[in-house]
């Protein structure tokens, strides 16, 4: 289990470091070199004020892989279990490689060099890494800083804003929609393309489009909660309808902005309703808008190691580890299905053996369940772990459904938030919290997406060609990634690629160095993500034997 709190700790112990006398041409130095380094007077001063934004931009380095716990040491170039005395300026290390709290921390920078930061024992010692801190403060910006900078004259009210990057897949996006290569291929963005490479409009929304200008289309508000028939139908979609029955009068249930709107409200409420805030375990690596969502709500967050990079499959014994360690009555985020980015899921054993000990650990399950049905085709295997936990553990749990990639609808912003509660009693009145606070949020939510969902859900024929076009879509993609394993093979692309056949849902993890990545979106216009995280929807006939000779000839020529 890895946390950011021990290098925070080093940041806030500054002010007592000068306020003592201690180090300062040590200090004089960092902050020199920083402010060479393009450090502003603020930025610093941040740092040494123990700013909590600081704490923030630790993790989200941290989920980004810029800084990990872990490496040899740049001092003497052994492993923990070597160092020798004369690490101890460098690194804060003791000759039995331990540093005070009796682990060795380390932080790496993986983006394409390797190169160690070791976190010191203590200020005594003076080791600040200016090529460290430097990224940190490239994603200072990216910590959701509310809290305004007291400046001197300012030209501008908003003086204080600092630039924020724009967000990396958004941004490729953009980089790819300019490029005008015409074998371009964008594996980036998880959006569903058909096998000519164009959106596709489900046959189960059109239909359900023409039902509803048919009956008329009206404007109007909906209620605070959201349209009651699609949080009805949304919600018995993903527990069954027996469980729904079973469970109705303890669900607490409201209309969301998709997936992201239904986090970030299960985030409100959870900030509403327990005292203190509890901790948020999040998988690593995970979808990179987890950690933004909850650590801006001001929760602690802590990742822990999900996927096996050797193996290039879920770390399960370390997912179990992680749970006996994590700190009772803290929330866990878990990706009901298709996890992203690396498409490895538990076994229906695994999630069993997950929910007992999450169970006897008294954590709260958040599910992030935004691909029912587009993983596997079939809705009901997709949602076992969630009816699992629920219904056969009988445990309280929050789920966030979104219905962007299953039914197509990304623009509309269609999801739904649930919280499965004990008794009748804390569903209404957790209910009652959701609705104050979706008033402050967003008044009402939008109608038109979740018109169109409820139209599909709540229609036997319909949802039963909905049905089919999660056939449609999943088979699609089953298929591409078969193409792709079978070109990789056939172009001599070396090493193993079984793992991508072993993988589900819209995502596959290729396992490339980020130079490989950066190599085939230059000379070949293939566009992925840093960590080469594949959109398997952007396949098709016509380009996966491009994209496997190229990776091919990256990797022949690396």
């Amino acid at each position: 289990m890895r946390a950011t709190l021990p290098l925070l700790a080093l940041f806030t112990a500054l002010p007592a470091v000068l306020a003592a006398g201690r180090c300062r041409e040590g200090l004089n130095y960092c902050g020199s070199t920083l402010i060479s380094l393009g450090w502003t007077q603020s930025e610093l001063l941040a740092i040494a004020d123990g700013d909590t934004n600081v704490e923030k931009a630790l993790f989200y380095c941290e989920m980004d892989g810029i800084v990990e716990y872990s490496g040899p040491c740049t001092v003497c170039q052994r492993a923990p279990d070597g160092h020798s005395d004369a690490c101890q300026v460098g690194c804060g290390a003791d000759s039995s490689g331990l540093d005070a709290e009796g682990s060795h921390l380390k932080a790496v920078e993986r983006a394409g060099i390797a190169e160690t930061y070791h976190i010191p024992q203590s200020l005594d010692d003076c080791v600040i890494f200016p090529k460290m801190l430097l990224k940190i403060r490239k994603h200072l910006s990216t910590a959701a800083q509310t809290a305004p900078i007291e400046t001197d004259v300012s030209a501008s009210f908003f003086d204080a804003a600092s630039y924020i990057p724009p967000d990396a897949i958004f941004a490729l996006t953009a980089e790819y929609n300019a490029d005008t290569f015409p074998q371009k291929v964008n594996l980036g963005q998880g959006t569903y393309r058909d096998e000519n490479g164009q959106p596709w409009v489900l046959p189960s929304v059109q239909k359900a489009r023409e039902t509803l200008l048919s009956q008329g289309l009206y404007h109007e508000y909906l209620p605070i909660l959201g349209l009651q028939t699609f949080r009805n139908e949304a919600t018995k979609l993903a527990l069954g309808s027996e469980i729904y029955d079973k469970k109705q009068s303890q669900l607490a249930i409201c209309q969301s902005l998709s997936g992201t709107g239904a986090l970030h409200l299960a985030g409100l409420l959870l900030r509403s309703v327990r005292k203190p805030l509890p901790k948020v375990y999040i998988p690593s690596p995970t979808w990179s808008n987890h950690g933004q969502v909850f650590s801006s709500l001001g929760f602690q967050c802590e990742t822990f190691q999900y996927y096996d990079a050797e193996k290039r499959d879920i770390d399960i014994e370390a997912y179990y580890s992680a749970l006996r360690a994590a700190e009772p009555n803290s929330v866990v985020i878990i990706h009901a299905c298709a996890h992203n980015p690396t498409g490895c899921d538990p076994s229906k054993e695994q999630w069993k053996q997950i929910g007992s000990i999450m169970k006897e650990r008294k954590l709260f399950p958040l599910f992030d369940a935004a691909y029912l049905g587009f993983n596997s085709g079939n809705v009901d295997d997709d949602a076992f772990a969630m009816r699992y936990f629920i219904d056969e553990l009988e445990m309280e749990a929050g789920g966030c459904l979104s219905f962007a990639k299953n039914m197509g609808l990304y623009g509309e912003r269609v999801g739904c938030l649930f919280f499965a509660t004990g008794t009748a009693k804390a569903a209404r009145n957790t209910q009652s919290v959701l609705e104050m606070l979706q008033r402050s949020e967003v008044s009402n939510p939008p109608a038109y997406g979740a018109k169109i969902a409820s139209t599909i859900l709540s229609d036997d024929a319909l949802k039963e060609m909905w049905f089919a076009d999660l056939i449609t879509m999943s088979g699609r993609i089953r298929s591409m990634r078969r193409a792709l394993y079978d070109g990789l093979i056939k172009s001599g692309a070396p090493g193993t690629w079984e793992h991508l056949i072993r993988q589900s849902g819209m995502f596959g993890f290729l396992g490339l160095s980020p130079a490989v990545v950066q190599k085939l979106k230059d000379k070949y216009h293939i566009y992925m993500a840093s960590n080469s995280r594949v959109s398997i929807a952007g396949l098709n006939p016509s380009n996966v034997e491009y994209v496997a000779h190229s990776i091919a000839e990256c990797l022949n020529e690396s």
